[in-house]
């Protein structure tokens, strides 16, 4: 009767259901990986000198809030809340 059911089937089958998780999941979290991208980018400007100014404080300051920002939309789903918080570039 499940001739047609096999391993191979079967792992094909779990591999696919997989892969789309798995890239739903890297769509939903997209921007937030582009936010922290830029602020460990600015963080290593920042420190090639080995120290801070208060200009270079402040944008990090920014990117952070940038990143906890884009995490809390994505997590709640509340795309308004990316939109409130977001500064112009």
């Amino acid at each position: 009767m499940f001739e047609w059911l096999s391993l191979d089937l079967v792992l094909g089958i779990l591999l696919l259901i997989i892969g789309s998780v798995a890239t739903i999941v890297t769509m939903k979290y997209r921007e937030v990986v582009l936010s922290l991208e830029k602020f460990i980018a600015d963080y290593k400007e920042a420190m090639a000198d080995g120290k801070l100014t208060e200009g270079e404080k402040k944008k990090l300051a920014l990117d952070a809030m940038d990143v906890i920002t884009e995490f809390a939309s994505a997590i709640t789903g509340l795309k308004w809340l990316s939109l409130l918080f977001k500064r112009s570039k």
